[in-house]
Protein backbone atom coordinates (compact mmCIF):
# COMPACT_ATOMS: atom_id res chain seq x y z
CA UNK A 1 0.00 0.00 0.00
CA UNK A 2 1.75 3.49 -1.08
CA UNK A 3 0.78 6.50 0.66
CA UNK A 4 1.14 8.39 -2.67
CA UNK A 5 -1.75 5.95 -3.86
CA UNK A 6 -3.51 6.39 -0.95
CA UNK A 7 -3.86 10.03 -0.83
CA UNK A 8 -4.75 9.79 -4.40
CA UNK A 9 -7.80 7.23 -4.00
CA UNK A 10 -9.11 9.30 -0.54
CA UNK A 11 -8.55 12.49 -1.79
CA UNK A 12 -9.81 12.04 -5.03
CA UNK A 13 -13.16 14.78 -5.38
CA UNK A 14 -15.12 11.96 -6.21
CA UNK A 15 -14.20 9.94 -3.08
CA UNK A 16 -17.04 11.23 -0.47
CA UNK A 17 -19.72 10.29 -3.24
CA UNK A 18 -18.39 7.04 -3.54
CA UNK A 19 -17.82 6.21 0.09
CA UNK A 20 -21.03 6.84 0.80
CA UNK A 21 -22.52 3.73 -1.24
CA UNK A 22 -22.40 0.22 0.46
CA UNK A 23 -19.54 -1.57 -1.83
CA UNK A 24 -17.27 0.67 -1.29
CA UNK A 25 -17.90 2.04 2.39
CA UNK A 26 -15.51 -0.16 3.64
CA UNK A 27 -12.50 0.37 2.25
CA UNK A 28 -11.05 3.35 4.51
CA UNK A 29 -11.12 0.75 7.27
CA UNK A 30 -10.32 -2.48 5.48
CA UNK A 31 -6.84 -0.29 4.34
CA UNK A 32 -6.83 0.82 7.86
CA UNK A 33 -6.99 -2.73 9.14
CA UNK A 34 -4.65 -3.59 6.69
CA UNK A 35 -1.87 -1.06 7.65
CA UNK A 36 -2.49 -2.15 11.63
CA UNK A 37 -2.24 -5.79 10.34
CA UNK A 38 0.81 -5.04 8.72
CA UNK A 39 2.68 -3.74 11.64
CA UNK A 40 1.59 -6.53 13.77
CA UNK A 41 2.64 -9.07 11.40
CA UNK A 42 6.41 -7.08 10.94
CA UNK A 43 6.74 -6.41 14.58
CA UNK A 44 5.71 -9.72 15.81
CA UNK A 45 8.27 -11.43 14.15
CA UNK A 46 10.70 -13.34 15.67
CA UNK A 47 13.61 -13.56 12.86
CA UNK A 48 14.86 -16.33 10.58
CA UNK A 49 15.78 -19.61 12.73
CA UNK A 50 18.75 -19.58 9.75
CA UNK A 51 19.89 -16.12 11.66
CA UNK A 52 20.31 -17.15 15.32
CA UNK A 53 23.01 -17.31 17.36
CA UNK A 54 24.01 -19.73 19.71
CA UNK A 55 22.12 -18.19 22.53
CA UNK A 56 18.84 -19.01 20.06
CA UNK A 57 18.69 -15.26 19.75
CA UNK A 58 18.36 -13.85 16.61
CA UNK A 59 21.78 -12.35 15.16
CA UNK A 60 22.82 -8.50 15.12
CA UNK A 61 21.76 -7.99 11.66
CA UNK A 62 18.34 -10.20 11.59
CA UNK A 63 17.42 -7.98 14.56
CA UNK A 64 18.24 -4.61 12.58
CA UNK A 65 16.72 -5.62 9.77
CA UNK A 66 13.61 -6.52 12.01
CA UNK A 67 13.71 -2.91 13.55
CA UNK A 68 14.35 -1.20 10.16
CA UNK A 69 11.13 -2.80 9.06
CA UNK A 70 8.96 -2.03 11.70
CA UNK A 71 10.57 1.88 11.42
CA UNK A 72 8.54 1.50 7.98
CA UNK A 73 5.28 0.11 9.22
CA UNK A 74 5.23 2.28 11.85
CA UNK A 75 5.86 5.39 8.70
CA UNK A 76 3.07 3.59 6.55
CA UNK A 77 0.67 3.32 9.31
CA UNK A 78 0.93 7.00 10.43
CA UNK A 79 1.24 8.19 7.04
CA UNK A 80 -2.31 6.55 6.48
CA UNK A 81 -3.56 7.99 9.15
CA UNK A 82 -2.66 11.34 8.04
CA UNK A 83 -4.12 10.62 5.25
CA UNK A 84 -7.15 9.37 6.43
CA UNK A 85 -7.44 12.75 8.91
CA UNK A 86 -6.66 14.63 6.01
CA UNK A 87 -9.85 13.19 3.78
CA UNK A 88 -12.15 13.75 6.22
CA UNK A 89 -11.52 17.15 6.71
CA UNK A 90 -11.73 17.70 3.33
CA UNK A 91 -14.54 15.78 3.07
CA UNK A 92 -16.14 18.16 6.05
CA UNK A 93 -15.33 21.16 4.62
CA UNK A 94 -16.77 20.47 1.24
CA UNK A 95 -19.77 19.80 2.73
CA UNK A 96 -20.07 22.98 4.60
CA UNK A 97 -19.24 24.74 1.29
CA UNK A 98 -21.96 23.20 -0.28
CA UNK A 99 -24.68 23.11 2.62
CA UNK A 100 -24.97 19.45 1.65
CA UNK A 101 -24.67 16.38 3.69
CA UNK A 102 -21.56 14.94 4.43
CA UNK A 103 -20.91 12.27 2.18
CA UNK A 104 -18.30 9.90 3.02
CA UNK A 105 -17.38 11.39 6.32
CA UNK A 106 -18.63 8.31 8.36
CA UNK A 107 -16.68 5.82 6.66
CA UNK A 108 -13.57 7.57 7.00
CA UNK A 109 -14.20 8.52 10.31
CA UNK A 110 -15.02 5.03 11.41
CA UNK A 111 -11.53 4.38 10.04
CA UNK A 112 -9.99 6.83 11.83
CA UNK A 113 -11.58 6.07 15.19
CA UNK A 114 -10.09 2.07 15.05
CA UNK A 115 -6.76 4.02 14.01
CA UNK A 116 -6.73 6.30 17.33
CA UNK A 117 -8.51 3.29 19.65
CA UNK A 118 -5.31 0.94 17.87
CA UNK A 119 -2.67 3.92 18.80
CA UNK A 120 -4.12 3.59 22.16
CA UNK A 121 -4.26 0.26 22.98
CA UNK A 122 -0.45 -0.10 21.49
CA UNK A 123 1.12 2.71 23.59
CA UNK A 124 4.93 0.92 22.56
CA UNK A 125 4.12 2.12 18.90
CA UNK A 126 3.28 5.61 20.17
CA UNK A 127 6.93 6.89 19.63
CA UNK A 128 8.09 7.08 16.55
CA UNK A 129 11.79 8.44 15.47
CA UNK A 130 12.74 9.36 11.80
CA UNK A 131 9.22 9.47 10.06
CA UNK A 132 8.26 12.75 8.55
CA UNK A 133 4.23 12.99 7.25
CA UNK A 134 3.92 14.82 4.78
Amino acid sequence: MSVPLTQALLLHPDTPQQLSRPPRADLPLQLAVLAIFTLHNVAGSSGSNNAANTAGRPAYSAALQRSVLVDHALCLVFAFAAVVFEAAVAALDASRASGGAVQGFAALMVAAHVMLRWLAAQPKFAAVSGCVVE
